[in-house]
Parts: structure tokens; sequence; C-alpha cells
């Protein structure tokens, strides 16, 4: 057990420090506006654009590129990263997100998504949308800052048809992309804008079937349940590409059929239906091989009101975007300060698949 406790715990440290290794294939851009073709390790949004992290060949060392040093970086048939300076000469790389009549830049910071735009006769600027609470009449109200609506419309005012649409635009990718595209189309026809990356949604989901078996002992003094049985059900994910698009959350519902047996007698007295619901973060290791290792921890709720602490390794099989199998062992136990030596314990070995949505 203590075995057990000690792998886990190992492997899921080993994890999170090996957690920043996604390298896909790009090039950086110089000062001298030369192109260096290689890979570059595609972090979670929050750091892309705080550094660039870039070698020649995948058996080469890493170097770090900074804004002040390369003119941007991109990542093939992905994204397009430019330097530039945003609050008072602070320089970032902005992913470009529309280059046309109209340029869009995006960055998250400090856990906030920041959207920029310029044109060939204006500045860069951010577009700002404030809240402050005002008190009228005793009684606290939102209001939503209007700046935004006088920028967009003077970077806009060759199509004052899309006022209205200003009005009521919202800080958000979509609508932001949207309009910046609809934007040049009108005031210019004859060349069409580059748009980059169609971002991934802020949240995404993945479910699918699993199959298994689940290992159940318990006692409470008059009962007692000691066996192996048969496990099935239904396991999500949920995780958000723009903050960790390996960490997930997990959660689902597996159900398995057991014997409970009178202590004194040693019979099993009636048989119960008992759905074990997980509720933990997971975390997938990015490699690049098809064979993903992987981690867990968490608690497990029974619908026998029972909580238990839970631990889980396993390993993902890449057999597409969107589809992948999933293999795992976990072991269930009651109480932190137990470390599983109560008389209470779960695990399971389960394998299914996950379909993204």
């Amino acid at each position: 057990m203590k075995l057990f406790n000690s792998f886990v715990f190992i492997i899921f440290c080993l994890n999170i420090s090996l957690c920043q290794s996604d390298w896909k294939d790009g090039y950086i851009i110089t000062q001298e506006n030369d192109t260096l073709q290689g890979q570059i390790n595609h972090l979670a949004y929050r750091t892309m654009g705080e550094e660039c992290r870039f070698r020649s060949a995948s058996k080469s060392p890493a170097i770090s590129y900074f804004p002040k040093d390369i003119k941007g970086y991109v990542i093939t048939n992905f994204a397009y990263y430019v330097s530039k300076e945003i609050d008072d000469k602070r320089m970032v790389f902005l992913e470009y997100l529309v280059n046309g009549r109209l340029d869009l830049f995006y960055i998250r910071s400090n856990d906030d998504d920041r959207y920029f735009i310029q044109n060939d006769s204006l500045p860069l600027k951010e577009i700002k949308y404030d809240e402050e609470i005002k008190n009228v009449n005793g009684v606290n109200y939102v209001f939503e800052s209007k700046k935004h609506i006088g920028l967009i419309s003077l970077y806009t005012k060759d199509a004052p048809q899309l006022y209205k649409r200003i009005v009521n635009i919202k800080n958000d990718f979509h609508n932001l992309k949207r309009f910046t595209v609809d934007y040049h189309n009108i005031v210019c026809k004859d060349t069409l804008c580059i748009t980059y990356r169609n971002r991934e949604a802020y949240t995404k989901i993945a479910l699918g079937p699993h199959f298994g078996q689940l290992t159940q002992s318990y006692y409470d003094g008059k009962s007692y349940v000691n066996g192996i049985y048969l496990a099935y059900g239904i396991l999500i994910r949920v995780w958000s590409p723009r903050i960790n698009k390996n960490l997930f959350f997990k959660t689902g519902a597996i159900v398995s059929n057991i014997d409970t047996y009178n202590f004194s007698i040693d019979q099993p007295t009636k048989m119960k239906t008992i759905v074990k619901i997980p509720v933990q973060f997971e975390y997938v290791l990015p490699i690049s091989f098809i064979i993903k290792p992987k981690a867990s921890f968490g608690f497990v709720l029974f619908t026998n009101s029972d909580l238990y602490l839970n631990a889980s390794i396993g390993a993902d099989i890449s057999i597409s975007k969107k589809v992948c199998l999933s293999f795992g062992y976990d072991k269930s136990i009651t109480g932190i300060g137990g470390l599983g030596f109560g008389q209470r314990f779960n695990e399971s070995i389960l394998g299914g698949a996950y379909f993204q949505f």
C-alpha cells in the first residue's frame, strides 16, 4: 500500500514538473527578418505572450527568446505571435488574429483576455471593457464602460454602418474577430484579410464509455463487502485550453452491483447497486508519442454517502485529434490519515474511450 501511494505521488509530481513539453513545428522571426525553422514549445496561453522556447531539432537544446530578442514566432498551422509594446513600454508577444485594414491582436495576461487593434494610420490601442459599481439611492449597480465604443468607432469611421454593432459588441474572441473581418470586407472589397487561428473554445468537453472491474472492501460491524465486481459507466473530462490544455477536471458515473454479506453468518444478504462518482483533477503528460501517461488525484463519492480519497495512474492512446482510448488503475481509501490501512477501500481497473465535442 505504501508503495502504491508513493508511486502515485511520484508520478503525479513528475507529470506536473514536465507539463511544459509540448513541441510543435514552427519558426522564429529574427530582428533582421530572417526565419529560423525548428520547433516551438506550445505553453499555456498565459505564458505564450511572455516567452518563446525554441529548438532547432528534437534533440537540440531549448533556447528561450523574449519579445525584445525577436520580432515574432509562428507555430505552423496554428498561431502567429508578434513582438509589441503595451502598458508603458512593456514588451510582449501578441497573438495576431486578423491582418487587414484593421489588425486585431490578443494576449492572456494575469488571467484576463485582452484585445488590441491598430491600422495603418492609428497606433496600437487596447479595447478596454471596464466595469464599475455605482451607488444610486442606496442601491449598488454595475455599470459598463463605454470607452471601447469611441475607440472602435474611431478606428472604423469609414464604415459608419457598423456603429450599431459596435454599441453592442462584447469583449469576446469570436465577436471581435467576426467584426474585424466584416469591417475589412466592407472597406476593402478587392483583397481578403488574413485571419489566423480559429481559436479553440474556452471550455472543451470529452466523454465516453468505460468498462472494467471494481474491487470493494467494506465493514461496518454488522455487514461487510469484499469482492470483485463488474464496473461500467461514463467518464467526462472538462478543460480549458487557454489555461492548460493538459490539465482536466474529471467526473462521471461508474456503476457496480455488489453483494452485501451478514458478518455473523458469512452469507450474502442482498445485492446493492452503487454508483462511483469521481471528482478529480487529471493531468496527461504532453509528449509526442501516441501513448501518453496520465495521473489524477481527488475524491470519489459513492451513492451510499461514502467519500474516499482517490489517486490513479494510467495512459491515453491517441486515435485522432478528437478520439482517444483510455486505460487506468485507481485506488480509493477512507480518510487521509489512514493511508489505506483501514477497513474500507475501493480500487478499479477501467478501459474505454473519450470522444471530444
